[in-house]
């Protein structure tokens, strides 16, 4: 989708609050994780992808959508698994939240 914030997360009532979080500032589209390569383009403002997207933590995901595309990725990561974090800053995420609190509010600031 063009001009607008993907939202993958495979949790639906956590897609929701994401992109209505996103949708105070910016277009946001909510994406199943199966979409995700046939939703983001070039076009894309950026992804926010969450880890439950694959039994990969999405790293997988993420390598597959940065080998297409230039798109800034905030990976939204489990609070018991900073090895993820790590990951997904290693394969090309430009930034990483942890799942804490009302971690949704702060999507538009990461």
């Amino acid at each position: 989708m063009s001009n607008c914030i993907v939202v993958a997360n495979s949790n639906a009532p956590e897609a929701d609050a994401i992109a209505n979080a996103v949708r105070r500032r910016y277009a946001a589209v909510k994406v199943a994780p199966s979409r995700i390569g046939a939703t983001v383009t070039e076009d894309t403002l950026a992804l926010v992808l969450d880890a439950n997207c694959s039994e990969h933590h999405a790293i997988d995901t993420l390598m597959e959508v940065l080998t297409r595309v230039h798109v800034p990725v905030l990976m939204i990561v489990p609070p018991d698994d900073p090895h993820c974090a790590v990951e997904a800053m290693r394969y090309g995420a430009a930034s990483y939240l942890i799942k804490s609190g009302n971690y949704q509010d702060l999507v538009v600031t990461a």
